[in-house]
C-alpha cells in the first residue's frame, strides 16, 4: 500500500526503481524535460510533487523533485519516507 503524498521528503533506496524514460507519464504529470531524466543514486533525497497511477501496470509512481531542480519518476517502493514536510521550495 502507498501511503506517500505530495510533499513528503524522501530518500531512493532502490534507484532500479526508476523510470528514466516514460515519455506518457512525464506529460502527465508534468516533468520538464518530457524525454529523459537521469537515474537517481541510492540516498539522493527530493520532495514528492506528484502521485499517479501506471499506466499500464497496478503499482504507484511518485514523481520527485531534488532541491536542484532534477526530477525522478519512481516507483514507491524504490524510497522511503524522511520527513512529512519540505525542507526546500520546489523548483516548480
Amino acid at each position: 500500500m502507498c501511503d506517500f503524498k505530495i510533499g513528503n521528503f524522501v530518500e531512493i533506496i532502490e534507484p532500479d526503481c526508476s523510470y528514466v524514460s516514460y515519455d506518457k507519464m512525464f506529460e502527465i504529470v508534468g516533468f520538464k524535460n518530457k524525454k529523459f531524466n537521469g537515474l537517481w543514486k541510492t540516498g539522493e533525497r527530493g520532495v514528492i510533487f506528484s502521485v499517479n497511477p501506471h499506466t499500464t501496470f497496478d503499482n504507484i509512481l511518485l514523481s520527485i523533485e531534488h532541491e536542484d531542480g532534477r526530477q525522478c519518476l519512481i516507483d514507491y517502493v524504490g524510497v522511503k519516507l524522511i520527513s512529512n514536510r519540505k525542507p526546500f521550495k520546489l523548483n516548480r
